[in-house]
């Protein structure tokens, strides 16, 4: 079982309808306390699915990342990519 608080998934999603674009939602999400890092993944998440993730931010991700995680998000990239241009032929 998840260990959410009771209150997380309906936070985020309150901060998602809220919220003007990705940095805004996620911003609404962590400004909130508590559980932060599980608010603004949830609202990240659901946001990322309407607003395109600034450049700016998903560089500043990637920095993050350790080189075998990076390596990791490329290929599945990749594998998406092509599954997605396969589809459309």
């Amino acid at each position: 079982m998840l260990n959410f608080r009771k209150s997380s998934v309906p936070e985020s999603i309150i901060c998602f309808l809220e919220g003007n674009d990705f940095e805004d939602v996620v911003r609404l999400a962590v400004s909130l306390g508590g559980d932060a890092d599980t608010l603004g993944a949830i609202s990240g998440s659901i946001a990322a699915c309407i607003y395109p993730i600034p450049e700016w931010i998903a560089k500043e991700c990637e920095k993050r990342l350790t080189p075998d995680l990076l390596k990791i998000m490329k290929d599945f990239e990749k594998y998406v990519y092509n599954a997605n241009l396969a589809n459309h032929i």
